[in-house]
């Protein structure tokens, strides 16, 4: 029970390298264990799934949302175009964060379709807050969506899908959900739309990883200079990073950022920066400084969001 015990405060503490690292060398001492049973459980609450196990059919066991609600603002926009009604979308996937129902957008796809471009990729993303943490079937609820099913989507709603799926499955580093991004990204090497989604969910699957090489396959798509796919791939590093102050990491980044022309991708390494420092406390202070130095205005905004994240 001691155990178990120690095993939730650390999984509350969010340290995803030494979660992995704990969880490997137990399983690798116990492997002729006679408590193998135990070890499991131990194992499922280091990986968060008794937790999220609780935490789903707490949210759903008490959830007050009013689909009414959702009724009149739908009517209150139906004739303001996407963007207004994406903020009823967003609302509602507010109402509903973790609870798993997502039965009244399925009832309304014929009113969310009519969503174009970039309001589609977010309409759908936030079935991925809806089922936030539902490591079960969060794959299966997001299938639908993915590129190959009947449904066929925009390839807005395809992308958006993929980060939905990185919501759901944010930092677990499963290793299923990182193949299936890592094949996706191979099979959409043109397409700048559906990379940034499948980009934005490598970086919250593997959020606080701190995979050296998942680094550098990142790296790899922000020096393409395309300021769509950048711009995900460097908010994937910074998620992928966050918390390991990797000095290697945060020399590259800065040096890019003067490198690269596209704000997009300059604001994502102001942001990442950030992230990569989260909790770093007066460490970070050399970068801070170096940063609100900078004549680039967003690389010294940048310097307040690294305040923020080390402190």
């Amino acid at each position: 029970l001691i155990a178990y015990q120690i095993a939730l405060d650390l999984y509350d503490n969010q340290n995803n390298y030494l979660l992995q690292e704990l969880s490997s060398k137990i399983t690798t001492a116990s492997q002729n264990s006679i408590n193998k049973d135990k070890i499991e459980k131990l194992n499922s609450i280091l990986e968060g799934k008794v937790q999220k196990n609780v935490e789903g059919l707490c949210l759903s066991h008490l959830n007050k949302a009013n689909d009414k609600l959702f009724d009149e603002l739908k009517k209150g926009v139906e004739k303001c175009g996407s963007t207004p009604a994406l903020g009823v979308v967003i609302a509602h996937s507010l109402m509903y964060a973790r609870t798993r129902q997502d039965e009244t957008l399925k009832q309304n796809i014929p009113w969310i379709s009519k969503m174009t471009n970039w309001c589609r990729f977010a309409a759908t993303a936030s079935l991925g807050v809806i089922h936030m943490g539902n490591t079960e079937k969060g794959f299966d609820a997001i299938k639908p969506y993915l590129p190959g099913s009947s449904i066929n989507p925009s390839v807005y709603a395809q992308s958006g899908a993929y980060l939905a799926l990185g919501l759901i499955y944010s930092n677990t580093n499963n290793p299923e959900i990182v193949e299936k991004l890592n094949e996706a990204l191979s099979a959409s090497v043109q397409q700048e739309i559906m990379l940034h989604g499948i980009l934005f969910s490598l970086g919250l699957v593997t959020m606080g990883s701190g995979s050296e090489l998942n680094y550098t396959k990142l790296r790899d798509w922000v020096y393409k200079d395309d300021a769509i796919i950048g711009e995900a791939a460097t908010y994937a590093i910074g998620l992928s990073m966050y918390g390991t102050r990797n000095p290697h990491v945060i020399e590259d980044l800065f040096v890019y950022a003067h490198d690269t022309q596209h704000e997009k991708i300059i604001r994502a390494i102001a942001v990442s920066l950030g992230l990569i420092m989260y909790g770093a406390e007066e460490e970070a202070d050399e970068l801070i400084n170096k940063m609100y130095q900078e004549k680039d205005p967003i690389i010294r905004y940048g310097a307040m969001y690294v305040i923020g994240m080390a402190y």
